[in-house]
């Protein structure tokens, strides 16, 4: 009897820790409603809906490891403190934004430990990671697993970096930008030997802060940046599409041709 009381204690704590005096909860995703519905408390392990970390309340980990993950529907307002998509071992997760609103307070990570994979599906709304302080708003696709970001739509702003493939262990880490306007203070890529990421782009965009238009050349010569899968189709400037910003698109190759016809190539700094 003792001793499972220990160890119900030791669950606890480890379930439950302290950031600057507010409690940090890993709340799993179980979808045990069958409704793939973030707002349904019956669908948490905590028994409710996860919250942000903030002055005045207690911040959730919303962690998701399984393929049958919540769906943010048009309407849905959303918040959590980090949100982890795929962690654990093997395990498989699954987050798809549509057309809802997401918030964190730190981090979105996905395929966060070694073996497990994530999807992230964004076909429209909003997402904005960091809203307590920017310094840890970033997204991590890929942080020590497999991930595929799937970008159709919306707008998703990262208040700090965009690391896709960051711990060497990450492989098969793949962002298709097809679609929105994906925002970020900067991009990291492949941050350790040995990750393998990569980001296709064909309808969407990628914004940086300030000019970041060596790092985009850099990763667009090692091609693991690609346009309708050939990096000769990536455009990219700085503060000429968006003021103070570096503008990263793709444009088909017979557009492109057209573009130096028109000769409006010679304001952007391109590949090639």
């Amino acid at each position: 009897m003792k001793r499972n009381t220990v160890i119900l204690v030791c669950t606890a704590l480890l379930l439950i820790f302290s950031i600057d005096g507010f409690s940090v909860v890993a709340n799993y995703w179980n979808n045990t409603a069958g409704d793939n519905e973030w707002n349904n408390a019956a669908n948490w392990s905590t028994g409710r809906i996860p919250s942000p970390l903030d002055d005045s309340v207690n911040g959730d980990e919303a962690k998701i490891r399984i393929g049958a993950g919540p769906v943010i529907d048009t309407g849905d307002i959303v918040e959590a403190f980090r949100v982890f998509v795929g962690m654990d071992g093997t395990n498989y997760g699954q987050l798809t934004i549509d057309g809802g609103t997401l918030t964190t307070t730190g981090y979105l990570s996905s395929g966060y430990h070694v073996g497990n994979t994530a999807t992230v599906t964004m076909n429209s709304g909003y997402v904005r990671l960091g809203t307590l302080t920017g310094a840890n708003g970033h997204f991590y696709c890929g942080r020590a697993g497999q991930t595929t970001f799937n970008m159709n739509g919306g707008t998703m702003d990262i208040m700090n970096t965009f690391f896709i493939a960051r711990d060497a262990t990450a492989n098969n880490v793949m962002v298709n930008l097809d679609g929105g306007i994906v925002t970020a203070s900067t991009l990291s890529m492949r941050q350790n030997v040995g990750a393998v990421g990569n980001m296709n782009i064909t309808g969407g965009k990628l914004i940086l802060q300030g000019d970041d238009t060596a790092t985009v050349a850099n990763y667009l010569a090692n091609g693991w940046i690609t346009g309708y899968g050939s990096e000769d189709n990536i455009v990219y400037d700085y503060n000429i599409t968006t003021p103070g910003k570096t503008t990263v698109w793709a444009v088909p190759e017979p557009a492109t041709i057209s573009l130096l016809c028109a000769g409006l190539l010679g304001l952007i700094r391109r590949k090639g």
